[in-house]
């Protein structure tokens, strides 16, 4: 039995990856279905992912995908009062 040590992964790549899924997700899911709420739906629910694995893997709150989730949050709120 070895004792190995892994080896955090690459920072740039994993930052890339956690600050760009909530827009590939919306890009994907929007191109397959063409509903633009749904998508939205999908971009927050990513986003809100995308922060949690960002917090477990970097320590860090990722500024991207907090402002992605919470513009379409916002927006529905806002119009749903007016």
């Amino acid at each position: 039995m070895t004792n190995t040590i892994r080896s955090p992964p690459d920072p740039l790549w994993s930052r890339m990856a956690i600050h760009f899924s909530s827009v590939v997700v919306f890009a994907v899911y929007y191109r397959r279905t063409g509903n633009m709420m749904a998508a939205m739906c999908a971009l927050v629910v990513a986003s809100a992912a995308a922060v949690v694995v960002g917090l477990i893997l970097e320590r860090t709150i990722a500024p991207l995908p907090v402002i992605l989730g919470l513009i379409p949050t916002v927006a529905r709120t806002f119009l749903a009062a007016l």
